[in-house]
């Protein structure tokens, strides 16, 4: 309503908020990771259907457009409850962001 867009459902609501997915990565013929174990953050808003990512590696926030959606491992559980735990919030950090708190 105030951008003028139109959200479509089928690009902006693909998935909740906290769900585990892989991101698939650009690669080549080398032995590089071809995926990323990633928390889904909200999506970007362009009308793409891109969403920001929590990048569990290197904590940093990342968008993609490829995805994988699988279910929660539990090391994962856990280390987002370490986490939890450890601070008041989890700091994510953008490639060229300051730290915003969720």
């Amino acid at each position: 309503m105030v951008t003028g867009h139109k959200p479509d459902y089928h690009n902006h609501c693909k998935l909740e908020f906290g769900t585990y997915v892989q991101t698939h990565e650009a690669h080549n013929n080398s032995m590089a990771p071809r995926t990323v174990g990633t928390i889904a953050l909200h999506p970007t808003g362009n009308s793409q259907g891109g969403y920001y990512f929590y990048r569990l590696g290197s904590g940093k926030r990342i968008n993609h457009y490829r995805w994988t959606e699988l279910s929660m491992p539990v090391e994962v559980e856990k280390r987002m409850g370490e986490l939890a735990k450890n601070g008041n919030g989890l700091a994510i950090l953008g490639e060229d962001d300051e730290p915003s708190e969720i």
